[in-house]
Parts: C-alpha cells; structure tokens; sequence
C-alpha cells in the first residue's frame, strides 16, 4: 500500500471501538478506512478495568496507525457530545467582541470555571433582526488534552477535536444533499446510550441523549425507545428522515428489525455519495459501516 502523504485522518476513539478514515482532499476520495472493536478486550483486558483510561488505548491505537500507513500526517478526532456543554447564544448585532461575550454566556452554563474549558464558537446566517445568533460548545480542557496527547503518542499530527454529533451532520450533509434542506434526525446509537441529533442545512439544531446502561434487548424495544424520544422532542421534524449509525446497528437482524418497525429509517452511508477507496472486504462492509460515520465526518471537516 502506497504511503497517502496528502491525507487528513479522522479518529473516533471509544472503549467499544476505534476507528479511522483517510480522506485525501485533491481526489475528494476515502482513500482507506479501517477499525478496531472491543479494543480493550483485544489488548486481554476488560473495559471495566480501564474505564475512561486512554492510556490503555495506545497499542491499538499505534497498530491502527501503522497498519493504515498514517504516521506524521494530520488528524482530527471525536469526543463525545454527550459530555459537551453546546448552547445557541443570542448577542447584540453590534456587539464587538464576540468571543469574550460568548465565554461570559458559557460561564453561566458551566460548573466550575471556564478556565477549566477550551471553548470554539460559530456566528449563524443573519436573519436581518437586531440580534445575531451563535453555536458554542465548551469541553473539559482536561479530556481534550488527553485525547490529543494520544494521538501525538501514536505519530499523529492533532489539527482539531469535534463532536461526535457534528462529525455526523458533516457526513450527513456530504452524502445526502438533496435532503439536507429539510430537517432530519440522525440517531447515534451505541451500547450505553443513544444520541438524537435534529439537523437542517447542514447545520445543527438540537439533540437529546437516552440512556440505556443496561443494553439494548430487542429491536422492537428499541425502535420504541427513538420513536417516543423523536415525538417528545423533534416533533417539527416528523415525518423527515431518520438516519441511523453507531455500533447499535452493526449486527443485521437487529438494525433490519429496528427499520422496519421505526418508519422511514435507514441505515447512514458514509458512502453514500462520497468516493470511496477503502480495502475493507465487501463481506465485511456493511458490519463496518456504522462504525464508520464519524470518522469519516471528521475527515471532511479536517479537510477544510
């Protein structure tokens, strides 16, 4: 396999699984994808014992790195939204400084300091009102240091950490844009919790996170479970698309129970539209694909 020096690496890294996507942006192409699951348990330790431990994510993470050929080059990894203060602001249209407004706003939010918090913001289309609007998100300073550090220890270049959340609008927006204009729900679902994200035009709206510590037990539960949550929440949204990923829809019988008892679901491609590479086996694919959707997002962002 021939080294991919102009590539940019998105990395969603998870106790459940690691996974990576080199997106090269002068061919617009995954150029390879590739992940590790249950890596602790690979490693012969389990994931109780290392809960929240990057460290014990290093092997398989510098194997992942090596196997994909992507050492030195630059990288863009996830962290959970779920723990993630994000906040739409209203400020003064004329107001100058912006940021220091925003971090004022953010502190009234946050427990603790903000000085414990890195904190990125982004200015909405103006709507013409004497108030313009912005997206912020503030982040323990603490777990984006430790995730960094990490891959710095694996021969990455760290340019950028995003949410998960916003990982997937990215890759949502790039794969479906003839949707994009009208609002639709992306369920991100994984062992312990499921995350709904509301979206339109590319752009976030809200979410809701549901817990489920114990598993999910069947896909008619489960369908259950997103349908009351959607209704509750995204009410505006329905009967838009919902899109599913996450490792909550690896196994077929499940995800293929879940569709068809939850209306106009389907599975997320993060292939869908975007060119594609990758030299994962076709029988492997379609299992791999939800493990995907993240970091696939994150390359496209690292990209731009």
């Amino acid at each position: 396999m021939a080294p991919r020096g102009d590539s940019v690496n998105g990395i969603e890294i998870k106790e459940e699984h690691i996974s990576i996507a080199q997106f090269s942006p002068a061919t617009a192409t995954v150029v390879n994808a590739s992940l590790i699951i249950s890596p602790l348990e690979e490693s012969g330790a389990a994931a109780g014992d290392h809960a929240g431990d990057f460290n014990a994510l290093k092997p398989n993470l510098k194997k992942l790195v090596a196997r994909m050929q992507a050492e030195g080059q630059d990288a863009i990894v996830s962290v959970p939204g779920d723990f993630a203060v994000v906040k739409k602001l209203m400020l003064d249209r004329d107001e100058t400084n912006v940021r220091e407004a925003v971090e004022w706003e953010l502190s009234q939010q946050i427990i603790g300091s903000m000085d414990d918090y890195v904190f990125d913001f982004e200015i909405s289309a103006g709507d013409g009102s004497d108030v313009k609007w912005c997206l912020a998100v503030a982040y323990k300073n603490a777990g984006v240091q430790k995730i960094a550090g990490l891959l710095r220890a694996s021969k990455l270049a760290p340019v950028a950490v995003d949410l998960d959340m916003f990982a997937l609008i990215n890759v949502f927006e790039a794969n479906y844009p003839d949707l994009c204009p009208s609002p639709a729900i992306i369920v991100h679902g994984r062992d312990a919790a499921t995350t709904l994200i509301k979206t339109r035009s590319g752009s976030f709206v809200d979410s809701e996170t549901l817990a489920h510590p114990s598993g999910l037990s069947s896909p008619d539960s489960y369908a259950e479970l997103v349908r009351e949550a959607i209704e509750q929440n995204f009410q505006d949204a329905l009967p838009g698309p919902v899109f599913c990923t996450g490792a909550a829809f690896a196994q077929q019988d499940f995800s293929d129970g879940f569709f068809s008892r939850l209306n106009n679901s389907r599975l997320l491609n993060p292939f869908a539209t975007i060119q594609s590479r990758i030299e994962i086996p076709e029988a492997d694919l379609t299992k791999c694909l939800p493990y995907l959707s993240v970091a696939v997002g994150l390359a496209i962002r690292g990209a731009e």
